[in-house]
């Protein structure tokens, strides 16, 4: 039989390993959530390229390759479509070593990183053709989307914004005419 001073002490132990438990469960629980969100796939298709066909854009920069980086591309294209993302990575890499400037192949492989959830070497690509590739038309937007997502799985909001804000500046509006 516990005395009365020890049975304070009991109830308050019992609590205390109640709190605990729930602060181990409730981390668990944010852990779980968190990874979760950096295991999501995003589809390059519904997140970056076709939101940049929707604007009209009277500049349009398509970049002109090889016959055989053209066909690497979309042999690529292929594969994602077969959900087979490594190999098409494989394939943007020999497109990259015939050409290896080409902002279309740069911004190819940020897009199928991001789509692999390898936010860091997307955030690399995206950077590069954001840097060095057309700063009009749906390349330009594609990078500039690309990079903000990217941007966001990593936690680098400022990025993010900057990404977001510079989409607008890709799409060149007719001017009126009097």
């Amino acid at each position: 039989m516990l005395s009365q001073s020890q049975a304070p002490n009991c109830i308050i132990c019992a609590k205390l390993k109640t709190n605990l438990f729930m602060k181990k469960y409730a981390i668990l629980l944010m852990v779980l959530a968190l990874s979760a969100c950096q295991n999501k796939r995003h589809n390059i298709d519904e997140d970056v390229r076709q939101p940049s066909s929707h604007d009209q854009s009277v500049i349009d920069v398509t970049p002109m390759l090889p016959a055989a980086v053209t066909a690497l591309i979309d042999a690529a294209e292929q594969d994602k479509a077969n959900g087979d993302y490594d190999l098409a990575v494989v394939k943007l890499e020999r497109a990259l070593r015939i050409a290896p400037q080409s902002p279309l192949v740069q911004q190819h492989l940020a897009e199928m990183q991001l789509a692999m959830g390898d936010y860091d070497l997307a955030l690399l690509w995206s950077q590069k053709v954001v840097d060095h590739g057309p700063q009009f038309g749906r390349l330009c937007e594609r990078a500039r989307r690309t990079l903000a997502l990217a941007a966001e799985m990593l936690n680098q909001p400022d990025k993010q914004a900057g990404a977001l804000q510079a989409i607008e500046a890709c799409v060149q509006k007719q001017q009126p005419r009097f």
